[in-house]
């Protein structure tokens, strides 16, 4: 079994500027009224923001297929999380205060 390759400084420097023109957009999108399209497009961003932390920083892109497995099922595992406490959030009823 041969030892992971260095990563290398163009790959380094490309996950950096992608990162830097990312956050740029987010910073862009929060004066862009948009209505609730904001949010859809700041999540998305966010999304792309983790992949390019996974695939790069990560290097899940070229790492065995158990460790890829076992960071889909922490991100799936997570995302489960997000949507059960969004669906409790959203369900709930507003209760009025008691004064």
């Amino acid at each position: 079994m041969s030892a992971p390759s260095p990563p290398t400084l163009r790959s380094q420097l490309g996950a950096l500027g992608a990162l830097l023109a990312l956050l740029a957009a987010t910073a862009g999108l929060a004066y862009v009224p948009l209505g609730w399209f904001n949010t859809v497009l700041a999540l998305s961003i966010s999304v792309a923001k983790a992949l390019v932390v996974l695939l790069i920083f990560m290097r899940l892109r070229s790492a065995a297929p158990v460790i890829r497995l076992a960071a889909m099922a922490g991100f799936l595992w997570l995302s489960l999380l997000f949507v059960i406490t969004l669906a409790d959030y959203l369900t709930r009823a507003t209760v009025p205060p008691p004064f």
